[in-house]
């Protein structure tokens, strides 16, 4: 079966199914927060949480989709369309702004405030919401959510148990079933089902 570049999963605040049929080829390109808007000068805002297929953010994707049927490379032909978007896009408006943002928040691992976002970069607090939109699609919040709940998975992942579960104001859950509540919320699963599925742990 030839491949299509069917979907293009935008900035999502839960998990989403990808459906794979039986036979199909199936490449995945994980862009980092913000990518979207540099790469293709589009208000990611407009496509938060929406299943779509890349040629409704640009039509040359059409022309890539049927390259890739004829090619053995399609890493290789990946690559080069990409790297040929980025050397063609100008540097957009706010694109120091957001990575300084995302740089404050990685560095807290999600457990910061947007005021304190906000004061960090001078700027208020509406303007950091209006520039997370049309970065990434998400408010900083629930950005910051996101990141903390990736942390955390880390955390477990590391630990290979729930002993000291990361429920400390390092993280910023403030008792366990803060902690278990955002788990749900993002995994759509318990701890303990989640480290009994990925580890076999009773």
């Amino acid at each position: 079966m030839h491949p299509r570049l069917t979907h293009a999963f935008t900035p999502l605040q839960f998990g989403a199914d990808i459906p794979i049929h039986r036979g199909s080829d199936f490449i995945g390109i994980r862009f980092r927060p913000g990518a979207l808007r540099a790469l293709f000068n589009v208000s990611v805002a407009s496509y938060s949480d929406l299943s779509i297929t890349l040629s409704d953010i640009d039509k040359v994707w059409t022309d890539i989709q049927y390259q890739l049927t004829e090619t053995t490379d399609r890493i290789a032909l990946l690559n080069t369309v990409l790297l040929q978007r980025l050397k063609q896009t100008k540097s957009a408006k706010n694109s120091a702004s957001i990575a300084n943002l995302l740089h404050h928040i990685y560095l807290h691992q999600g457990s910061i405030k947007v005021q304190k976002l906000a004061e960090k970069e001078f700027m208020s607090s509406r303007h950091v919401q209006r520039i997370f939109l049309d970065w990434i699609g998400l408010s900083p919040k629930t950005f910051c959510r996101i990141v903390r709940m990736q942390y955390s998975l880390r955390f477990l992942y590391e630990q290979h148990e729930l002993m000291g579960a990361p429920t400390s104001a390092e993280y910023g859950y403030s008792d366990q079933a803060h902690f278990i509540r955002e788990f749900r919320t993002y995994t759509g699963m318990t701890p303990s089902n989640y480290m009994s599925d990925f580890f076999k742990t009773n």
